[in-house]
């Protein structure tokens, strides 16, 4: 199992970072990169890929994913999904999409951050073991 130096990197990231989107950003994934502490999940990897357009681009940006940390989703993440929602319901009066819940379900198993451009997942780290980088 990774240890807590892997930072799952959400989708909300990786596009502002092909885009060269705002310099923090690009130079945070940066380093991240560069200190090998990148993870990735199935489903960023499929938040991403099929909507590049360019087949070289393509190319180029699925073997970085795929040289990336690897974080599995399995079926007893479901159990975490399910208890965040309940969670969020009940404590903070709001609910997350299952793809937000499913991203913060693997991070909290696999102990590792959630570096987002999200903002609602910080109410679900409010509310979680879920930790924001």
């Amino acid at each position: 199992m990774p240890g807590k130096s892997l930072v799952l990197v959400d989708s909300s990231v990786w596009i502002d970072y092909f885009r060269q989107g705002p310099k923090a950003i690009v130079v945070t994934l940066d380093t991240l990169l560069e200190a090998g502490e990148v993870a990735v999940s199935g489903l960023v990897y499929s938040e991403i890929v099929p909507f590049i357009r360019n087949e070289r681009e393509q190319r180029e940006i699925e073997d970085l994913l795929r040289s990336q940390h690897y974080l599995s989703f399995d079926d007893s993440d479901w159990t975490m999904v399910l208890k965040l929602q309940g969670i969020l319901q009940k404590k903070a009066g709001t609910f997350a999409t299952v793809p937000d819940l499913i991203l913060a379900a693997i991070c909290i198993r696999h102990r590792v951050r959630l570096f987002t451009l999200d903002r609602h997942f910080q109410v679900i780290a409010r509310y979680s073991d879920l930790q924001l980088l």
